[in-house]
């Protein structure tokens, strides 16, 4: 495919996932256009946090710091009942929620995604659009003036009323439930110990989660009240609250107040030749555990290399059909939880109170049943089994593993990730493995590891631009591991030929000139305990 637009890719909407997948086809030297009808990047909160497995995702970006310099930092999420879910112990660098606004998440993301030359047009929304087999035609509207406009691709990130699946006729399936959920920010006279704060009552849920400058974020579902489409009131939102926690927390000086409808749909597909979607605009659930803008995150970071790849022109058959296969089974699991857990802590039933007294004042103190939970809400025990890699290793993340050069300096496996390559761990030999002829699709590193588990009898590992292993193998033989290889980088990256070259801009600010080299040193790869 030639320079110019046939290469380029269009978003439509830009919030967090559509700035993601903008800021990662960027790093891949895909031109990038962002769509929004909206004038301005939103002053509402909205979503308010971003857990491990997000954080750890913008860390193998260069972003996760300054994500935390903004945010405020909450280890564990405590239940009014008792017990809690404790985040701290996670085997990762940041075991705790990011409670963050969207604005700032926002705000963050689209710096970002200038810096890496994405072109960002609001006040302008897609019409209609039609493909063939070379691109997309796109009829844009700005202020009343109509446009035409082509693309390789077309993304849809535009949220729960997507017009991108709408115009695909995509079935949106699930259920819409039609009682009283509210959402505010506000101050507390009476301001709860805890970060993060969950308080069951019958037929309803609490939920208070600290920003760190004053303000909480209150979130109300309420079974006994039915939807309303007048505007929430603090007088309306102060009684309801009260009856949930029991007390009155003297809310006062709100600076947003809203409702919505809890919403377990699952889009049949999310993909539909070259227009996709992501995010919202492919699945919604219960927003009891925060999972929605995380979950569109790591739609971001599947689909983003992928589609780079796609258009640059190494990727694998069935790559980019494998964006569906990955992502949706994970989108299914979160609303099946996030519906089973509304049902628990919401319920009016004697008997299931009873039942969630017993899972959060006994079950949730075993530690292995602690880990588990915490890390599927943290987002860390995504494994893509149902995908395209091969290994006892393929399709899981890549843990927070710290390595450490001859000289003793640490380094994290994450960082090799910055510029959105591959990453071969040559865990037995004492050299990198040559990967030059894939040019700089893939950034070699020799080492060892010490580690219990697969990780520990692996011998070499072929690591995603999106943190997930793409092979592994436990072969000691080094011909036959360097076969396997070979072999392996082959079937994700295509056929090597000498002087190979991808095009300019993969990746962002890393000269072919310059491959990584400095790690190319025996290197010592601690996995955190679990």
């Amino acid at each position: 495919m030639s320079n110019g637009l046939s290469q380029q890719v269009i978003i439509v909407g830009a919030g967090p996932v559509g700035l993601t997948l903008a800021c990662e086809l960027a790093l891949s030297g895909v031109p990038t256009r962002v769509i929004e009808r909206r004038a301005w990047r939103t002053k509402e909160s909205r979503a308010m946090g971003l857990y491990p497995g997000s954080m750890e995702l913008f860390d193998s970006r260069g972003l996760a710091e300054t994500f935390a310099e903004f945010g405020n930092p909450a280890d564990r999420i405590t239940l009014s009942t008792g017990g809690s879910v404790e985040l701290s112990a996670l085997p990762s660098r940041y075991a705790y929620l990011n409670v963050i606004p969207q604005s700032v998440i926002e705000e963050i993301l689209e710096t970002r995604a200038r810096e890496l030359g994405v072109e960002i047009v609001r006040r302008t929304e897609v019409v209609e659009f039609t493909q063939d087999e070379t691109g997309v035609t796109v009829v844009l509207r700005t202020d009343g003036v109509q446009r035409q406009e082509r693309c390789a691709y077309l993304v849809g990130c535009d949220g729960s009323h997507s017009v991108v699946r709408e115009q695909l006729g995509i079935d949106f399936g699930g259920s819409t439930h039609q009682y009283a959920a509210m959402l505010a920010d506000v101050r507390l006279a009476k301001a709860p110990l805890e970060k993060v704060r969950l308080t069951p009552a019958p037929g309803a849920v609490g939920v208070s989660i600290a920003y760190g400058d004053g303000w909480y974020r209150l979130a109300c579902l309420d079974r006994s009240q039915p939807w309303s489409d007048e505007p929430l009131t603090m007088e309306v939102l102060q009684q309801t609250f009260a009856r949930i926690v029991g007390y009155d927390a003297g809310l006062h000086s709100p600076r947003w107040l809203a409702r919505f409808k809890v919403h377990e749909r699952l889009a049949d597909r999310y993909r539909v030749g070259r227009v996709l979607i992501a995010g919202d605009a492919a699945h919604l659930h219960s927003p009891l555990g925060g999972q929605g803008m995380n979950l569109g995150i790591h739609d971001a970071f599947n689909l983003g290399w992928k589609l780079a790849a796609e258009i640059a022109g190494w990727a694998p058959p069935g790559l980019l059909d494998s964006y569906e296969v990955e992502r949706r089974p994970v989108a299914a699991a979160t609303i099946r939880m996030t519906e089973r857990a509304t049902q628990m802590v919401t319920s009016a039933s004697s008997r299931v109170r009873g039942m969630r007294q017993l899972v959060t004042g006994s079950v949730l103190r075993s530690p292995r049943v602690q880990r588990a939970v915490a890390a599927r809400i943290a987002g860390l025990s995504t494994s893509y089994v149902d995908g395209p890699g091969e290994g006892s290793l393929a399709g899981s993340r890549t843990p927070g593993l710290t390595l450490h050069t001859v000289g003793g300096v640490p380094v994290q496996v994450h960082e090799l990730l910055r510029n959105g390559t591959f990453v071969h761990l040559e865990l037995r030999g004492t050299e990198p493995a040559d990967t030059a002829d894939w040019g700089e699709l893939v950034t070699p590193v020799a080492g060892r590891i010490v580690a219990p588990g697969p990780w520990g009898a692996a011998s070499a590992v072929l690591i995603r631009p999106d943190g997930h292993v793409a092979w592994s193998t436990t072969t000691v033989d080094d011909a036959d591991r360097a076969a396997e290889t070979a072999a392996a980088i082959t079937t994700w990256c295509g056929t090597p030929y000498p002087g190979r070259r991808v095009p300019a801009g993969w990746p962002h600010d890393f000269p072919a000139e310059a491959p990584v080299a400095v790690l190319e040193v025996d290197l010592a790869i601690t996995v955190p305990e679990r």
